[in-house]
């Protein structure tokens, strides 16, 4: 017929995945030359986007209507975006073949991934964060290092800063301090700070009122504690930080702690860029030992309701998840499966400082929960940093950022009432 070209003989079906950078990032050319081979059918197209510019461009591709048949996102972009906006294939339809369940996978329900009984995403790992000191500044300090084997409370927590924040040369100014804690208003820096609430007890959203979670005794007296430890241990400047600021603080030998370590800084990261970095990994303190914290996260797989080929883009599930390939991502990014299965049988520990990351990590697994699943997740968690920030600058009282925080959380709230 006029005007109509022959279809290319065996054409490939293109999928196009984004990742993150650095969420296994590095086993991907491994992957991509395995999965094609064994479906010579398919081509991948992968992007992979730098974390700092991740949100803007899934923003840009949700508005174009381009996104990619399959992605690698969070649980507060699930949240806030996809299911209010209808986006995701369920994938109930595909699951119980190569150990896809939700019985093999307890990350699907423990991270939220599940939506009015259906499941919309498949964590990529099981990230279970521990704290981790600096060998030497303790040594330099007298101070013995933190247990391994149980958490410090808050009150043991504050007796070792106090002994760690020291200034060696009497200038009157500390030359080590005990830890930072971010205080940028972004989302990044509240999953640290918000991990501190947690282990007292109180949530930044009550999910079963709907409602504001910190303004009450509980809450105020952690923020307190916050106010006073970042006065006395924490360095200068600290309240404006975000994540990657803390770390490397950290690497810098600034402060001698750090929160939300995971094993690919021990196995990889670290002994790689920053050989001389001497580090032992120890369990986080907790105002109750029984209660969780935001140490647990996990990335996840989604497919969206743009992809046309959706059995091919199951495809990749089947293969991405299957005991080979855990094996690879295991050994190449550090990554533990989330699988129960496979779990922990393919990150070998080559020094005795990974292996007890590897126990260290074992032990905090009961006392770890993820954030809260809420479209209003990163809106309500971005203007309660806001508020603590004010409070850590004294431009408010504890009493005031929080109860300001909860006005405007709870207005916000209300729009999903019915969530």
């Amino acid at each position: 017929m006029v005007g109509l070209s022959p279809s290319p003989i065996n054409a490939k079906t293109k999928l196009k995945i984004w990742l993150e950078a650095s969420e296994g990032e590095e086993a991907l050319p491994q992957m991509e030359k395995k999965f094609e081979k064994e479906n010579p059918d398919l081509d991948i197209d992968w992007f992979v986007v730098p974390w700092s510019g991740h949100l803007e461009r899934l923003a840009t591709a949700i508005a174009a209507d381009t996104l990619p048949d399959i992605c690698l996102s969070y649980i507060g972009w699930i949240a806030g975006w996809y299911y209010p906006n209808n986006l995701l294939v369920p994938l109930d339809q595909f699951m119980g073949k190569g150990g896809i369940t939700k019985e093999n996978i307890p990350g699907i329900e423990k991270y939220h991934y599940t939506y009015k009984g259906k499941v919309y995403a498949i964590p990529n790992y099981e990230m279970i964060h521990f704290d981790v000191q600096n060998v030497d500044m303790f040594k330099r300090a007298g101070v013995p290092l933190m247990p391994q084997d149980h958490p410090l409370s808050y009150k043991e927590f504050t007796e070792v800063s106090k002994k760690l924040t020291q200034d060696f040369n009497g200038d009157g100014t500390p030359d080590q301090y005990a830890r930072a804690y971010p205080g940028a208003p972004t989302m990044g820096a509240a999953t640290w700070t918000y991990s501190v609430f947690r282990t007292s007890g109180v949530d930044v959203i009550d999910m079963e009122n709907n409602k504001f979670g910190l303004n009450n005794p509980t809450g105020l007296e952690t923020l307190r504690w916050l106010l006073d430890y970042d006065k006395k241990y924490s360095p200068p400047g600290d309240v404006g930080t975000t994540g990657i600021d803390v770390q490397n603080l950290f690497h810098e030998g600034i402060v001698a702690t750090m929160a939300r370590a995971w094993l690919g800084q021990i196995f990889h990261m670290w002994p790689e860029n920053y050989p001389d970095l001497n580090v032992e990994p120890a369990m986080a303190p907790r105002w109750n030992r029984d209660k969780g914290a935001t140490y647990g996260t996990a990335a996840c797989y989604v497919m969206f309701k743009s992809c046309e080929n959706r059995e091919d883009a199951w495809r990749w599930f089947q293969f991405y998840f299957g005991e080979e390939n855990q094996k690879i991502s295991s050994n190449i990014g550090g990554l533990p499966s989330p699988r129960k299965d496979v779990a922990g049988k393919y990150i070998q520990a080559e020094t005795e400082v990974q292996k007890r990351a590897l126990e260290v990590m074992e032990r905090i697994k009961p006392y770890t929960q993820s954030e809260e699943c809420h479209p209003a997740y990163v809106e309500v968690y971005e203007l309660t940093m806001s508020e603590i920030q004010a409070a850590r600058l004294g431009i408010k009282s504890p009493e005031k950022a929080l109860a300001d925080a909860e006005i405007r959380a709870n207005e916000i709230l209300e729009k999903y009432k019915d969530f």
